[in-house]
């Protein structure tokens, strides 16, 4: 009696949501800062061809200048907001790392980059952060947005920062300068967060989406946020799109 052994190789394939176009969301120094300036929600609307429109362009104080589109057009003359809230203490230990101490104030440099107004210096030092947020509710609940990426600059030593997800603190990650062992080391440049899954779904608001601070070194930092990216993508009712 032969027995023929069958050797079976199985595929998994990952499941990534479609992604039906990207906005690219650059700081600008007409944007709010200073005063009592501690947080700002910045309106944008997406126009019949799909591309992305800063509410506030063309008025003298717009936060960001913008630019990318969508095919997706049910998200065609709809509407959302990123909202961002300053922090001059945070938590940045725990379960409920990234979460606000104190609160701080919005700076922004000659070129628009971001960073946390005070006596020791106006970018993020030591255990300073910015809480990022999104509202997506204007959106059709078959689209979602993903806060894919966030630029930074002005990174030396000894800056080292985290970036978390308010709403699963064990997904996170860390930058810093080059050598600093951080996973992303620069002195400038796009840091890809979407290992961090900060997706808000289409009818839904999310403020608290993620924080962005600086760890708890000895020195001053300077680090300052440059802008962020930001997806379309499919969201996650079953019967949307397919």
């Amino acid at each position: 009696m032969f027995v023929r052994y069958i050797k079976v190789t199985l595929m998994i394939i990952a499941m990534v949501a479609p992604t039906y176009g990207e906005f690219v969301l650059d700081s600008m120094p007409t944007g709010t800062e200073g005063g009592t300036n501690f947080d700002d929600e910045t309106m944008f609307t997406v126009d019949d061809s799909g591309k992305i429109v800063n509410r506030d362009q063309g008025h003298g104080h717009e936060d960001f200048m913008v630019s990318g589109s969508t095919k997706e057009r049910k998200a065609f003359g709809k509407s959302f907001s990123l909202y961002l809230y300053a922090l001059s203490r945070v938590e940045d230990k725990g379960r409920n790392i990234g979460a606000k101490k104190i609160v701080g104030v919005i700076d922004r440099d000659k070129d628009g980059h971001i960073g946390i107004r005070d006596g020791r210096g106006n970018g993020f030092n030591p255990l300073e952060g910015l809480i990022v947020g999104m509202n997506a509710r204007d959106l059709d609940s078959s689209l979602a947005l993903q806060l894919v990426a966030v630029d930074v600059a002005h990174i030396n030593a000894p800056d080292l920062a985290v970036v978390v997800n308010r709403n699963d603190t064990s997904k996170k990650l860390t930058f810093g300068y080059r050598g600093s062992g951080a996973d992303f080391e620069l002195s400038k440049g796009t840091i890809d967060l979407s290992s961090l899954d900060l997706t808000v779904q289409g009818g839904d608001s999310i403020r608290e989406l993620m924080s962005i601070f600086a760890e708890d070194y000895k020195g001053e930092g300077g680090f300052r946020v440059s802008g962020f990216r930001i997806e379309v993508i499919a969201g996650s009712k079953k019967d949307s799109l397919f």
